[in-house]
């Protein structure tokens, strides 16, 4: 049993597209429309590893995440034919604000690597799923949700080095 703690900062988004024949043109014009939501988040994650693997060096953990928001950024953009006619956004300051805290799980499934005494590893497969509705009230529900692969290298100074 080991624990793994992880203080970070990351950013949560979504992108989508809208397309529709806009009847405004004549001809008719096909018009798109793109939105890029970026919500910044400070979180602490706090993850029990268990070592249930005998003769291997791998481990799982499941535990909580919180995160608190710390920022709202909406870019939206409308194209017609293909050529970018309106580019708006930035930082959200408005009443439309999504929801401050964010919670959930992450399950971590790792392994160590042990090159020499001196020389090791890991690498770490994790989700995190959130469990609360991002989004104001008046919107669908909006979870965010992330994975990662995450590679590590540890470098012990202390040690000698020896042949193998």
């Amino acid at each position: 049993f080991s624990l793994n703690t992880k203080i970070a900062y990351e950013q949560k988004g979504i992108k989508f597209s809208l397309y529709e024949l806009n009847t405004n043109y004549n001809p008719p014009a096909n018009q798109k429309g793109t939105a890029d939501l970026t919500l910044s988040y400070a979180t602490v994650t706090v993850l029990p590893r268990y070592h249930p693997f005998k003769g291997i060096n791998g481990y799982v953990g499941i535990g909580p995440f919180f995160g608190y928001l710390i920022s709202e950024k909406s870019i939206t953009r409308i194209y017609i034919n293909d050529q970018l006619v309106s580019k708006s956004g930035g930082r959200i300051t408005s009443n439309f604000t999504y929801k401050e805290f964010d919670y959930g799980m992450t399950v971590l499934l790792g392994h160590n690597l042990t090159v020499n005494n001196r020389l090791s590893g890991s690498i770490q497969l994790m989700y995190t799923l959130a469990v609360v509705n991002a989004n104001p009230p008046t919107i669908d529900k909006l979870r965010n949700s992330t994975y990662g692969v995450l590679f590590g290298v540890n470098i012990n100074r202390n040690k000698q080095l020896t042949p193998n």
